[in-house]
C-alpha cells in the first residue's frame, strides 16, 4: 500500500505497541507508532505539515 498513495501519512495508535510493530511500520514508512496515552494533537500537526522523515519519527513508546 505505501507504494500506491505514499504521500498519505499514517500513524499507529495502540494500546500497547510492540517491537514487531515498531519495526514493521519503519519498513512500511510510518510516520509514528505511539501509544492511546501519548497520542495528540501534535503529531497529527507533524505528519500533515511534513515534518515527518521516513524512520525519524518512529517512537519506541514504553521502553
Amino acid at each position: 500500500m505505501t507504494r500506491i498513495l505514499p504521500e498519505i501519512p499514517v500513524i499507529i495508535v495502540s494500546d500497547w505497541p510492540s517491537p514487531f510493530m515498531w519495526e514493521k511500520a519503519s519498513t512500511a514508512g510510518v510516520a509514528y507508532v505511539l501509544s492511546k496515552t501519548e497520542f495528540d494533537g501534535r503529531y497529527v500537526h507533524a505528519v500533515l505539515g511534513g515534518q515527518k522523515g521516513k524512520t525519524a519519527g518512529i517512537k519506541a513508546c514504553g521502553l
